[in-house]
């Protein structure tokens, strides 16, 4: 027997079985990155910062009205519109800091769609009357900036007071973590009353304060604000200020 032709065949199947092993670790070591990559959310900073942001696009189309024989009583039109927002958010122990702007901004809205006496012929018409009869109207508003305070390291679990310009959605105080009940009730029982109006191109937000006891059986929530503009009129900086809500669930 050949010793040398042996030992080369031992050397081959060695490196043969080391090539699928290393290729193999290479892998394992690449999907650990992945699991801890997909662990840390997007825009974490570290365990007190995170920056957040959204950006969203919308195109709108509108021909189901039939107004009658009438001045500016366009029915068909479209306009598109574009919605960004970017935050920062910092925590700690005993108070949490959020501060969010959002850029919006509508595109193409018909200047002939409201019709008399039929009215506004869809929500381009609403958008294009709410402001100023501008076609294409666009605001950089300040939509959160508060403080939250907890109180779980003095002993008062689940106690939290809120100050500044914050979002209030009615509704949506207490989850149950049944994941069916509660986007039953984020999607036909929640911001009957008071809410963001999210759908609209600048959402509606509050000044003012709010607490909360949260409790796993029950929940507590008491606010005092003032709602911002938004909805239909963009200029989501300024307050409503005829309007004063005190609202608890």
């Amino acid at each position: 027997m050949d010793i040398t032709k042996l030992d080369m065949r031992v050397k081959n199947t060695k490196a043969d079985i080391a090539l699928p092993v290393f290729i193999l670790s290479m892998i394992n070591i690449g999907f650990n990155a992945d699991v801890i990559a997909a662990d840390k959310p997007l825009g974490q900073i570290n365990d007190n910062l995170r920056i957040t942001g959204e950006f969203r696009g919308r195109y709108e189309a509108y021909d189901f009205f039939k107004p009658g024989p009438a001045a500016n009583n366009n029915n068909e039109y479209d306009f598109w519109a574009l919605r960004g927002r970017l935050g920062v958010l910092a925590t700690s122990r005993y108070v949490d800091g959020y501060v969010q702007g959002e850029y919006s901004g509508v595109y193409g809205l018909p200047n002939d769609a409201f019709a008399t006496p039929g009215g506004a012929l869809g929500l381009g018409a609403l958008y294009y009357t709410e402001n100023h009869r501008n076609t294409s109207p666009s605001d950089v508003h300040l939509k959160q900036a508060y403080l939250n305070f907890k109180f779980d390291p003095l002993g008062l679990n689940g106690l939290s007071l809120k100050a500044g310009r914050f979002e209030v959605k009615e509704g949506l105080e207490y989850q149950t973590g049944d994941a069916k009940f509660d986007g039953l009730k984020a999607t036909r029982v929640s911001q009957r009353l008071l809410g963001t109006f999210d759908f609209a191109h600048a959402s509606r937000n509050f000044d003012g304060v709010s607490t909360v006891y949260d409790q796993p059986q029950y929940n507590i929530s008491i606010s005092a604000t003032r709602p911002t503009q938004g909805g239909f009129n963009i200029a989501a900086q300024d307050e409503i200020s005829d309007i004063d809500l005190f609202y608890t669930a």
